[in-house]
């Protein structure tokens, strides 16, 4: 499902010059996603092994995609684009920490 749902935010965004806005969204949303659940939803998380397995690696890795952020990295700075590389990566982890640390954990 998680797969899915990126190729779905990959249509309906489309190709856009510059920023690569597929990957980027999808990968804030897989994070926005694992720690709501790890934080938020406590008891949630204290399902079977398994349950965890399909909601965390399951969905959210299906929905994230760290090896082609990687290559869009490398393929800014190879195509010239170092500022660009640096500010995608900056936004794309700094984000993702700035949810984790806006997200309180729930207390049981």
């Amino acid at each position: 499902m998680g797969t899915a749902l990126r190729v779905a935010i990959a249509e309906l965004l489309g190709t856009s010059h510059g920023w690569h806005w597929a990957t980027f969204v999808a990968n804030v949303l897989g994070t926005a996603t694992l720690i709501i659940l790890y934080m938020r939803a406590p008891k949630l998380m204290a399902t079977p092994r398994r349950w965890r397995a399909a909601l965390g690696a399951g969905f959210c890795g299906g929905l994230t995609t760290f090896s082609l952020f990687q290559i869009e990295l490398v393929t800014f700075a190879k195509d010239g684009h170092l500022l660009r590389a640096l500010g995608y990566g900056a936004a794309s982890i700094g984000l993702g920490l700035a949810i984790a640390l806006a997200v309180p954990a729930r207390r049981p």
